[in-house]
């Protein structure tokens, strides 16, 4: 069975639902909801919503399908299933790990050719706040996952000559994708050598690295010209190099204030600092008003990029 007549089949025990084609109208469990206000999708809408995402109208409250069903089994004592893709579709986590050592060395030697896979054009919805106007200008486009049969985008990463070398599928909003695999990058790509959006740059003053895609486009949709490194412990002189060959020097870090930020900040800096590289470290945890809390670009308060904004028209 489908997710969109999973999900249809699910709703169908429920008094006040009534349907269409496209959306089924329930009660709200996120407030009290007199009148059915809450949508739920029973189509795919690439680039906007999964079979089973809502939005209620009065509450302005979006889920995923399992969200709402927990929040209506805990309100109504519905009895709602949770969605889960069949386990015979999914390839084991640890599937190359149990190959012999000597396979696995042979599997890395054949340089993998990237190959494209197939999307469904341009993304058209926004995404975390980002406009789909500017998630097109850096090619993000619409790809299906059959895994869990809801759409991701899918975001190209370009070495910087500007040639197609792997991506990123991100997750959607209201998602049921576990946190886990929320960004899921291309079979053989090696994140400790390439940067996310560093083909875009031609000759900058100053760059500003950041560990994941939402954080670069983040920084990058407010002007700031960030590249991301894909993963906190992802630093190598290869990267360091291709910085370098940017002609840039300048360098602000503004890596994730939690503990695997801090120590790759570190790194980062030691790094680029032996290269000859003028380093600055943002330090995002001197924004947290709890110091058992966590930020990140993607989450900071705007406070923060207006400050980096003003050091970096400081850089000559």
């Amino acid at each position: 069975m489908d997710k969109a007549s999973f999900v249809k089949n699910q709703l169908a025990g429920i008094p006040e639902a009534t349907f269409d084609d496209k959306e089924c109208k329930i009660l709200c469990p996120f407030h009290d909801d007199g009148n059915p206000s809450l949508g739920v999708s029973l189509i795919a809408i690439p680039g906007k919503v999964a079979a089973g995402g809502s939005y209620c109208w009065s509450c302005q409250k979006g889920s995923g399908w399992n969200e709402l069903a927990a929040k209506l089994n805990a309100t109504r004592n519905l009895g709602l299933e949770f969605w889960d893709a069949k386990e015979s579709a999914k390839t084991p986590e640890n599937a190359f790990h149990s190959l012999s050592k000597d396979l696995q060395q042979l599997v890395k030697r054949q340089s993998i050719q990237y190959r494209k896979p197939v999307t469904e054009g341009p993304w058209e919805g926004t995404w975390r706040g980002l406009t789909g106007s500017f998630l097109r200008s850096v090619g993000t486009e619409i790809y299906w996952d059959r895994e869990f049969e809801e759409y991701r985008l899918y975001l190209p990463i370009h070495d910087i000559q500007n040639r197609l070398i792997g991506h990123v599928l991100a997750r959607g909003e209201n998602s049921d994708i576990p946190n886990k695999k929320k960004y899921l990058n291309s079979y053989g790509f090696d994140a400790d050598k390439y940067w996310y959006c560093l083909n875009y740059e031609k000759a900058p003053k100053a760059l500003v690295i950041v560990e994941g895609p939402y954080d670069t486009l983040r920084f990058r949709s407010c002007g700031i010209p960030a590249i991301g490194a894909l993963g906190a412990g992802q630093i190598s002189s290869t990267k360091v190099i291709q910085v370098l060959a940017k002609g840039c020097s300048n360098i602000v870090l503004a890596l994730d204030a939690d503990e695997a930020g801090r120590k790759a900040t570190s790194e980062f800096n030691r790094q680029f600092s032996e290269a000859g590289c003028n380093v600055v470290d943002l330090n995002l945890s001197q924004y947290l008003t709890n110091p058992e809390e966590k930020m990140d670009p993607g989450s900071c308060p705007d406070v923060v990029i207006e400050d980096l904004r003003r050091y970096l028209k400081t850089i000559p």
